[in-house]
């Protein structure tokens, strides 16, 4: 079955309730076991040209067509960025306080300052640190537009950076895995024990970590 395209409802209806520009935002990376996480922020307005043909979640789309997206996203967008987190970050302020710190940093890189905040999921972890409106939206990255925008701008800056990394710590197949919980990435971690890229806050499998 297909899944639906993402649309602007949503969107529209913080357009009329007066915000003229909106930062559509959704992470990456939350569930790995090394690696920062990312978030990707895309800001909306109500007027802008038609969007790029195939946006959709990014874990729908392929490799390719993720890639093929990210700088039309950014032409089409009045302004995008992306903000990170440090495995360190998160072993220090959680994984909830370390997305809230990500966002601020995309935030403060962006060229334009949005009225309101859509943020993909039902958890606002923004409440005690951005001093602007903000609003969740269950299955945002599938059904908004811009969130759905902001996972691929997100996906792909995060993919990159798993790559880079992994020449850096070869042996965990993170150009692969992305840091998640492959077997690759298990074996590796019960014969190379712990980098410092892993959350060692996190129950690591095979190496005795919690």
């Amino acid at each position: 079955m297909n899944t639906p395209s993402p649309n602007r409802v949503r969107e529209q209806e913080l357009f009329d309730s007066g915000y003229s520009t909106v930062a559509c935002v959704d992470e990456v990376g939350r569930g790995a076991l090394a690696g920062p996480v990312f978030v990707g922020i895309v800001v909306v307005e109500s007027s802008m040209p038609m969007s790029p043909r195939g946006i959709r979640d990014s874990k729908l789309l392929s490799s390719s067509t993720r890639e093929k997206l990210y700088p039309e996203i950014y032409t089409w967008a009045p302004c995008a960025s992306t903000g990170a987190a440090s495995a360190r970050e998160i072993d220090d302020l959680g994984i909830m306080g370390a997305l809230a710190l990500a966002t601020q940093r995309g935030l403060s890189s962006l060229a334009k300052s949005p009225r309101a905040i859509l943020l993909d999921g039902n958890t606002n972890f923004l409440s005690r640190v951005i001093d602007l409106p903000v609003f969740t939206e269950v299955k945002g990255d599938i059904n908004c537009l811009g969130v759905a925008a902001a996972s691929v701008i997100a996906k792909v800056t995060r993919d990159s950076h798993m790559c880079a990394l992994d020449k850096k710590f070869p042996g965990y197949s993170w150009s692969r895995n992305k840091g998640y919980a492959s077997p690759q990435h298990i074996r590796a971690l019960q014969l190379l024990g712990v980098s410092p890229e892993h959350r060692i806050s996190w129950k690591l499998p095979g190496v005795g970590v919690e």
